[in-house]
Order: C-alpha cells, then structure tokens, then sequence
C-alpha cells in the first residue's frame, strides 16, 4: 500500500516536471514578443532621434535586429539558456552582474534569511 502511494506521488511529480518544460518555452516566446513587439523603434532610442541611418543600420546588424523573427528568437533563448542575459540598459559591469545574480551582495544574505526563503 505504501509503495503503491510512493508510485502515484512519483508519478504526479514526473508528470509536473514535464509539463513544465513546454510551459517554460511557451513563456519565453511570450516574454520574447512582447520585449520585441513594443512600439518604437529601439535603435532609435539607442542613438537618438539625429543618428545617421548608417549608424543605424550598424547597430541593427550588431544587434541582431535585421534577421526574421525566428532567428531572433533563437539567438534570443540560446543566450538565455548559457545565462548571458545581455547588457544592462544601466551600464553595470557585467561582474556586478553575476555577482548580483549570484546573491554574493552583502545585503542579499541577510535580507532573504530573514524573509524565510
């Protein structure tokens, strides 16, 4: 009787870990669209309104941002799965970053051993 309860609870969780694959890639294509479906042109607000379009197309092309949909994406959720989750629009060294991501902040340690996480 106790192996048969273990087998359906074991079964119950291997049935959610697998649903939560698909449930992730479903998320990260609506994460994915809406960061690229905003209005207004990103490299324009990058450089600014008097950029030349050379400049603009350099860093369209740098960016990734002249290919289809798809291989944005793709790129997109491939850097996401190594952890390079790109520059930071507030210019933090990409150390403080990781370091920051990490938890190794000297304020993160005692902050989230308080709140019972």
């Amino acid at each position: 009787m106790v192996m048969l309860q273990m087998s359906r609870q074991l079964v119950f969780i291997l049935r959610r870990i697998l649903l939560t694959v698909p449930m992730l890639i479903v998320m990260s294509i609506v994460v994915f669209l809406i960061i690229r479906l905003v209005p207004g042109d990103p490299v324009r607000t990058m450089l600014g309104f008097r950029a030349t379009d050379e400049n603009v197309a350099t860093l369209r092309t740098q960016l990734g941002l002249d290919q289809p949909l798809l291989d944005q994406y793709l790129t997109w959720a491939g850097a996401l799965l190594r952890g390079d989750l790109g520059q930071s629009p507030g210019g933090w060294p990409e150390k403080l970053q990781k370091k920051a991501l990490k938890g190794d902040t000297p304020i993160t340690q005692p902050a989230t051993s308080t709140t019972g996480w």
